[in-house]
């Protein structure tokens, strides 16, 4: 319904066309992107997925080789990823859905032998590994998926105060991070 003061989120469906945007630089519009997704019924999932491949439409020369779910979770894209490999499934890049499916990513790949550096990888979050794992240049980038508690509770002191908000909807921007900034954005946890 209509009748809230404010609501405040962010844009999974935005934050999914900035991963493709970043990947398609980064693949000169080229190449073969191995898709690890969330829990696939989860509306972030389905967001990021949407804006993903909407923004890959742009880019005739790349495409989704192979999409697997991992829940959101770092073991499960460890196997996900064994399993691609075992599969021969070409990729080129990897698009992570998370953080924590991205580092599963590089534990696979860097267990069957791979150097992580040499495959772009982008996810999702910027959790305090992440930030690690770009300053060693396992992970190429990632997308911060702001908590909004900071603005959710800026909103409720205002109006406890008898302030007014002026806007109905308030919609936080993801930052993009990689290796040349990611000293100076503070990971979500």
């Amino acid at each position: 319904g209509d009748e809230f003061t404010q609501f405040i989120s962010t844009d999974n469906q935005a934050i999914g066309r900035q991963a493709a945007r970043y990947l398609a630089q980064r693949l000169g519009g080229k190449g073969r992107i191995f898709m690890l997704q969330g829990v696939p019924t989860a509306s972030t999932a389905i967001d990021r997925t949407v804006g993903f491949e909407q923004e890959l439409k742009k880019y005739p020369g790349l495409r989704i080789s192979v999409a697997k779910p991992a829940d959101y979770l770092r073991a499960m894209a460890v196997q996900r990823v064994e399993e691609v490999l075992a599969e021969q499934q070409p990729f080129d890049a990897i698009y992570a859905q998370s953080d924590s499916m991205a580092l599963g990513a590089i534990l696979a790949l860097k267990k069957a032998g791979f150097d992580t550096r040499r495959i772009p990888i982008a996810g999702i979050d910027y959790i305090g590994e992440a930030r690690e794992a770009l300053r060693v240049g396992d992970l190429d980038a990632t997308f911060t998926n702001p908590t909004v508690g900071r603005e959710g509770a800026a909103a409720a002191i205002k109006l406890l105060r008898g302030g007014k908000l002026t806007q109905k909807v308030l919609i936080i921007p993801s930052v993009q991070v990689t290796r040349d900034n990611f000293d100076k954005v503070a990971p979500i946890f």
